[in-house]
């Protein structure tokens, strides 16, 4: 009886099978690859690997969210759970720019299964785990270089960076790079089965939104597209009918947001700040070039994790980055693959993204871009696209790792050094992350708007960012959205604080919003406003600042529910006038069955794809 081959690209699930007494025993688990003596697989060095990497980003994950796991929500930025975010228009991101799509619609149905803290446990548990895992796996000859692979892309600064900023959708899409490679290099090698893994991890990618899908598009696209050296008669041909069914796959998963961005009216405006505020920025010593360098540069110096401005730290951060740079080289020498050159592409492309308002003269073209096209806000967070760049410094640096290794006896001690350089990503953050409760106020005023008439409720104070003094003052976009089951209406501006000290705010992307917010700015009674555009109610956030004031611009309308920190009135009398048309319902859940359907396909097909190859053996 034979042995099953794991391939340089491995799959998702690496099967190993051995004979013991004309038994077919199948190991498919860290436990199974625990039970087992070492030396029973002396021939399988890519299956421990593969085990190791798993239980290092676990590990890792565990480490970083220990303190938030179980019940309870941590309340961050843009990271906003409640215990069963309402299915509506919302959600589906017909009612404005689809930011949160389908994100949010995929947390919406998964809080109808197990509450919404529970939801969020496990997403941030994985976007950290699966990621070190694969990462680990990709192209590993050791199990001290799978170790030190998925040691780096489970704890670095970009990551902790964006958790700190509440963007556990965009680490979603930077969580399945690793196994979008591995599933590229397999599909380009014309490994049957490969499509439909691709497809899968594409899905998982697009979960996140379009930045996050945008991230899968740097590296699938690349290391697919990447010419070959070999001399062969179909290889062109062949390359571009493979990139050509991708930009499909691409297209089909990016439906449940392109269609909202395509259908909704009155877009939002364009975005004249955004790629200034946005752009990378140094958190190190080393500049904004050193800081993306060593993996880091955020644009928010809150969310920059404690340690990152100490000298020697970054330059030692660098040092890993030279140091993966080499292990990069060596695995070209090595290998001889176009698919290491379309990482190193991708990384390159990532890496120069990351940059490009920093770039004299170029940067003018991407502010012209992004004040004249909406779709050129996916590249206004420059920092962002760095993902390609990590995970191509994780795999260098597993590969530097092994190498050194074979020199010095003490060398898989390296795989340590991502967590020596940033102790401050342990235990949430240093603490920045934070596991509490919702006030009960919030469900109370839930039910109540339930019987409000039909239209929008707007919130005030008028505000995206809000600091509850019960959620320990820590900032976050105003949670009404999430709560109430109907169209809410609030500030979408979000302020920043500029380099040279100013404040700028970003545009009012929501046209109800824009309607509405000149007569919220001025002073005096909102109330014959609200009845003309149609409102149906006003939430009043009372324990944020700005919040006490609002009820004396309410004169005339009806209290309908009140708790010791909000308020919900209802706006009598309303005119039959619609707030805004919003874009087509009916269209964007069929580019959400299409989008899933093609995920459930391709998954279905290579289930049976590998099965029926574990049969043969």
């Amino acid at each position: 009886m034979g042995r099953e081959r794991v391939d340089d690209a491995l799959d998702p699930i690496v099967v190993t099978v051995r004979p013991v007494q004309h038994v077919m025993i199948v190991s498919v688990s860290p436990i199974a690859f625990l039970a087992v003596p070492a030396g029973d697989y002396a021939n399988h060095t890519r299956t421990r690997a593969s085990v190791a990497a798993a239980i290092t980003g676990f590990s890792l994950a565990a480490l970083q969210l220990a303190p938030v796991l179980g019940r309870g929500y941590v309340l961050n930025r843009d990271m906003v759970f409640v215990p069963k975010l309402p299915l509506n228009d919302t959600v589906l991101g017909v009612t404005g720019v689809p930011r949160a799509v389908p994100s949010d619609l995929v947390v919406a149905l998964l809080s109808r299964v197990v509450p919404g803290d529970v939801v969020q446990d496990l997403l941030l548990v994985l976007v950290i785990a699966i990621g070190g895992w694969g990462a680990g796996r990709l192209w590993s000859r050791s199990v001290g270089g799978a170790v030190a692979a998925a040691a780096l892309y489970a704890w670095n600064p970009y990551l902790t960076e964006h958790l700190l900023l509440g963007q556990w959708a965009i680490l979603l899409g930077y969580a399945a790079l690793p196994w979008i490679a591995a599933a590229a290099i397999a599909y380009r090698a014309g490994e049957s089965r490969a499509l439909g893994r691709l497809v899968v991890w594409i899905g998982v990618a697009a979960v996140g939104g379009a930045s996050a899908e945008l991230l899968a598009a740097l590296v699938a696209l690349p290391v697919i597209g990447w010419p070959s050296s070999r001399v062969t008669s179909s290889g062109p041909t062949a390359r571009a009918k493979q990139v050509g069914f991708v930009l499909v796959g691409l297209g089909v998963l990016a439906l449940p947001w392109l269609i909202p961005a395509l259908t909704n009216p009155g877009g939002a405006p364009g975005d004249r700040v955004g790629t200034t505020v946005f752009a990378s920025r140094a958190d190190t010593p080393f500049g904004t070039l050193g800081s993306v360098l060593s993996l880091g540069g955020t644009w928010n110096s809150t969310a920059v994790p404690p340690g990152r401005s100490h000298w020697y730290a970054a330059l030692a951060a660098l040092v890993v980055t030279a140091a993966a740079v080499w292990g990069l080289v060596l695995l070209r020498q090595q290998r001889n693959d176009a698919a290491v050159n379309g990482i190193v592409a991708a990384a390159s492309l990532g890496l120069a993204l990351s940059m490009w308002a920093h770039l004299p003269g170029l940067n003018r073209g991407l502010h012209w871009l992004g004040a004249h096209s909406q779709a050129f806000d996916l590249l206004r967070d420059g920092q962002r696209l760095l993902a390609p760049f990590v995970l191509a410094v994780a795999i260098g640096w597993g590969y530097a790792v092994t190498e050194v290794s074979r020199q010095l006896r003490q060398a898989p001690v390296l795989a340590a050094v991502p967590l020596l350089l940033l102790p401050a990503a342990a235990w949430g953050a240093s603490g920045k992350l934070v596991a509490g409760g919702w006030p009960s106020d919030w469900s109370t005023v839930a039910a109540a708007s339930r019987q409000l008439p039909h239209g929008p409720v707007l919130v005030l104070p008028w505000a995206s960012v809000r600091i509850y003094p019960w959620n320990g003052d820590r900032p976050m976009i105003d949670p009404a959205s999430r709560w109430l089951d109907r169209r809410v209406v609030g500030d979408g501006r979000l302020l920043v604080r500029t380099s040279g000290g100013g404040i700028v705010a970003t545009p009012q992307e929501d046209p109800l919003a824009r309607a509405i917010g000149p007569a919220v700015d001025a002073t005096g009674s909102l109330t014959a406003t609200l009845r003309t555009e149609g409102y149906a109610g006003v939430l009043v956030e009372r324990d944020v600042v700005g919040g006490a004031v609002q009820a004396a611009r309410l004169r005339g309308t009806r209290l309908v529910a009140t708790t010791p920190t909000l308020s919900l009135y209802e706006v009598t009398a309303t005119s039959a006038t619609t707030a805004a048309a919003t874009g087509s319902q009916s269209l964007t859940l069929a580019g959400d069955a299409v989008a899933s359907l093609a995920v459930i396909i391709s998954g279905t097909i290579s289930a049976f794809s590998a099965a029926s190859r574990i049969r043969r053996v």
